[in-house]
């Protein structure tokens, strides 16, 4: 099958949401697929970037999104030139989009889908309304130009992709809610596939660094942007005894920095910095908990990476149907309130079942999930 894939997020940098569409795409490759990818990342001046290669896999780098606009005029009316071009080269069976790359994609299909019947499946990861929702609710800054422009612009590729894609992918039962209350997706058109794990690279056998000896050690993966709200997850330091300490995985902050500063928690805090996903497997194994206390998520991969090695995960901002193994969910407000759900955890920890992560979120399996629903639309 030649599958026709639409994104922004891929690897480099290996943060964010680029390794999960890189390990489907290399799971796709391996069941026979043929994939080209069109994606985002590279230069605004349209200078040569790498991206990371698969066998049997062409990728495409266009230009990087604008800072507090997005993609929406850069990298997605380029996609969808990049469309046109291949649809006539590759001849795809299938076009798979992921978020709003595919306004302008979403835009033509709602204008001339009835002349192009090429099968479109579009995945949500998450939905700029419920975003936008949690958020306003939980009074966090919003940037003007994010607010009144980047978001708009993402609800309007997110409501024409739920009108015009034959499938709607979602990675959790709450987005796909979401999508039928802000933008009154079908019921018929959607399908639950939760987000994966390369359970090769993520093992609970492995070397485990000795970043603090201790006590107990937390740890927080991903950007350190206010709506993580990794400055909570940094001061329930001060209400936790002085034993646990926490590891820091993400690019820089220095409003992070200056939190820590102020709160005297050098000796307790160590910023790592920027990892490569696969240099992350070690930390995970070494941290007793791993701690996510976003405002709002779809599915958070690094719950999924934290768990295939075997370390229970406490995390808010979303939930999850049926449970997961070693998985607890939270909701607080204060530094305080998070404190006390982490010493909880502390005191009983979760058992982490990692054969059932495997069976039930390896991308292998998952990548053949979603080669049923290809062969529906074929």
């Amino acid at each position: 099958m030649k599958i026709l894939r639409l994104i922004y997020d891929w690897p480099p940098p290996w943060d964010g949401l680029a390794p999960g569409p890189y390990a489907l795409t290399e799971a796709q490759a391996a069941l026979g697929n043929q994939l080209v990818v069109v994606c985002g990342g590279g230069s605004l001046l349209l200078k040569k970037r790498l991206a990371a290669e698969i066998k049997n896999t062409k990728v495409l780098r266009l230009s990087r999104t604008l800072p507090k606009v997005g993609p929406f005029f850069t990298t997605s009316p380029l996609a969808l030139l990049a469309y046109f071009y291949y649809k006539i080269k590759f001849r795809p069976d299938v076009v798979h989009g992921h978020g709003h790359i595919t306004l302008w994609f979403n835009a033509y299909r709602y204008f001339f889908g009835w002349l192009d019947k090429t099968p479109y499946i579009l995945h949500f990861h998450n939905t700029a309304a419920g975003r936008e929702a949690t958020v306003l609710r939980q009074g966090l800054p919003i940037p003007f130009l994010t607010r009144f422009v980047e978001w708009p612009l993402h609800k309007l590729s997110d409501y024409l992709g739920c009108l015009v894609a034959n499938k709607l992918v979602f990675v959790s039962l709450d987005t796909a809610h979401e999508a039928e209350n802000y933008y009154d997706a079908q019921r018929s058109k959607i399908v639950v596939l939760e987000n994966g794990v390369d359970t090769k690279k993520f093992s609970s056998e492995g070397s485990k660094p000795p970043v603090f000896t201790n006590g107990p050690v937390l740890m927080y993966q991903g950007s350190l942007k206010p709506r993580k709200r990794a400055d909570l997850l940094v001061r329930s330091l001060k209400h936790l005894p002085s034993n646990v300490n926490l590891i820091l995985i993400g690019p820089k902050e220095e409003a992070i920095s200056k939190v820590i500063r102020e709160e005297d928690l050098s000796e307790r805090v160590k910023m790592m910095g920027y990892l490569k996903n696969e240099d992350t497997p070690p930390y995970f194994r070494a941290a007793t908990l791993f701690v996510l206390p976003s405002s709002y998520e779809g599915f958070p991969k690094v719950v999924l990476e934290s768990l295939a090695c075997g370390t229970p995960v406490l995390a808010s901002g979303f939930s999850v149907n049926p449970p997961v193994s070693g998985l607890v969910v939270t909701s607080f407000e204060t530094a305080e309130e998070l404190a006390e759900a982490i010493k909880k955890q502390l005191e009983s920890p979760q058992t982490v079942n990692v054969a059932a992560i495997t069976k039930r979120f390896d991308w292998g399996v998952l990548a053949s999930r979603l080669q049923e629903t290809y062969q529906e639309l074929l």
